[in-house]
């Protein structure tokens, strides 16, 4: 069952593309994805996965968040204080979406003076973390406040790495 953005992500796509004045012919062209693969994404046939979601948003010049969230929400990266929560706000956007979990989680990523993410110095607090995750999710429904919980997971973690920092 699609979720209400992966509901909502065709229309983005064809209401961007059509304010752009480009064919479904020039995005199948610019992505190399078929006309009739995007004509089903846009009419919520089909829902695109992580890379034709990339070709699709590098094709029509927006970020991956204006398809997903209807738009330029980067409130994951802009709501952090330090470098610490950037990691935890960062993986848990990515585990949300379904885009890691346990057993491919990204080990090569830190935060550079580019503003670029890799977290291989955290490497045990990520795995916790994502271990963490996936028991709340399989649990959710005997929290009382889960997103309480899925806070304090967070804060936790985020505390671990900011000590691994010092």
């Amino acid at each position: 069952m699609l979720n209400s953005n992966e509901h909502l992500i065709g229309k983005r796509i064809k209401d961007i593309r059509k304010a752009k004045n480009l064919t479904q012919r020039q995005i199948a062209d610019l992505t190399d994805i078929s006309e009739t693969v995007i004509s089903q994404y846009e009419n919520s046939v089909k829902t695109p996965g992580l890379t034709n979601l990339a070709k699709i948003s590098q094709a029509l010049e927006v970020s991956l968040d204006e398809l997903y969230y209807g738009d330029k929400n980067e409130r994951f990266i802009n709501e952090a204080v330090d470098e610490a929560e950037l990691i935890v706000n960062c993986y848990y956007e990515l585990w949300e979406h379904r885009a890691i979990n346990l057993y491919n989680y990204l080990f090569d990523f830190k935060i550079d003076n580019y503003g670029v993410l890799f977290a291989r110095d955290y490497s045990f607090e990520i795995e916790d973390y994502i271990k963490q995750l996936n028991n709340f999710k399989a649990n959710e429904s005997s929290y009382e406040n889960p997103a309480d919980f899925v806070k304090s997971i967070k804060s936790s973690i985020a505390n671990r790495i900011r000590k691994e920092n010092m």
